[in-house]
């Protein structure tokens, strides 16, 4: 007895889509955009960094974790691959925009998952974060946003059936076949962002349009916001935690743009903050043989992964390669000594700017 035409289409229907269902789940599972299933290999290395936040979070909540040492700061840091230390193991926890209020939600978050305190903390703070406007512009969800979607019962299944989930999959196998620029995109294992030296005439535009903005909405339209008491919340009850921090080396144009637009009081009090609140502060924010040279940045801020190995050296006492002016280890006893040498050195750039 032969099936109606009706139930003959019906059956085909439902036959294409589940198909197509069980392609979609076998690709998002495969090449992973979310990182949440952890089939690694050469071929899907390469990943979209779509939702930093996200990816991070669930690559922590649903893959084996434990490290000594975890690393946070901006899209800056993220370009910064940890070195093969012996008997250490680095989580580079870095994301576009991460502010300060966010470290302790995912520090808290990723120890828990681990079971136990981080031997090492590093942080890289970028002075522009203290500029309170900037938090009506923040495009991002709180940490505990990520953090809750990742622990749902369904997030896995969620993603692996997702047709959003699947654009994401082709974009990384356009990646990794070689098709599209991975540049600013992530190799997954090293949990760092890929950077491909740019165009010069295009990275002089770049550079003159932050300039600009930089003077305008970030140096310009300011009010000081202290985040000495999200470092105080990062802090509290981890007395068994080393804190490694760092300020992030912008370029001398943005360095002459903060002096232009009367940040310096500004400054120094973020400095004074992050010395009463750590300790000690490696600084890398001033005008030294890296930050005059725009070689070694993609644009006017987010520096080579070299100067990052150079950042790393000096944090980690390991054996140091890059110039001699890099870097200065600032504490109580010569904070005040050290900006204002900070101050006249950056004011060297402002004195240089109008001179004949």
């Amino acid at each position: 007895m032969n099936f109606p035409s009706w139930k003959k289409w019906v059956l085909s229907v439902l036959g294409g889509v589940s198909a197509l269902q069980i392609l979609v789940v076998a690709l998002n599972v495969a090449v992973d955009p979310l990182w949440c299933f952890g089939f690694y290999s050469s071929w899907n290395d390469l990943s979209e960094g779509f939702d930093e936040r996200q990816q991070k979070t669930n690559y922590v909540n649903f893959l084996p974790f434990s490290h000594d040492t975890i690393l946070l700061g901006s899209s800056r840091v993220t370009y910064i691959s940890p070195p093969e230390v012996p008997g250490r193991s680095f989580f580079n926890y870095a994301v576009s925009s991460m502010k300060p209020r966010e470290y302790a939600p995912f520090v808290d978050f990723a120890q828990s998952r681990q079971g136990r305190p981080f031997r090492l903390i590093i942080l890289g703070v970028d002075f522009f974060g203290t500029n309170g406007r900037l938090r009506s512009l923040d495009a991002f969800a709180p940490p505990k946003t990520y953090i809750e979607h990742a622990q749902s019962p369904f997030s896995r299944w969620s993603t692996a059936t997702s047709f959003g989930a699947l654009s994401h999959s082709l974009v990384d196998l356009a990646l990794n076949a070689g098709w599209k620029n991975p540049d600013g995109d992530y190799r997954r294992r090293a949990l760092s962002r890929v950077f491909l030296i740019p165009d010069q005439g295009e990275k002089r535009r770049v550079v003159e349009e932050q300039r600009a903005y930089y003077k305008e909405h970030i140096y310009g339209d300011y009010f000081y916001d202290s985040p000495y008491g999200d470092y105080s919340s990062l802090l509290k009850n981890r007395s068994s935690t080393e804190f490694k921090v760092f300020t992030t080396p912008e370029s001398a144009v943005l360095l002459q743009a903060l002096l232009e637009e009367g940040r310096w009081e500004d400054y120094a009090r973020w400095m004074r903050e992050l010395v009463e609140a750590f300790g000690a502060v490696w600084n890398f924010m001033y005008v030294n043989r890296i930050t005059a040279d725009l070689g070694n940045y993609k644009d006017a801020h987010h520096f080579s992964p070299q100067v990052g190995e150079y950042i790393m050296q000096r944090l980690l006492g390991i054996p140091y390669e890059g110039p001699e002016d890099f870097g200065l280890l600032v504490d109580a006893s010569n904070l005040e000594e050290h900006l204002a040498w900070v101050r006249q050195n950056i004011g060297e750039l402002q004195k240089a700017s109008v001179d004949p």
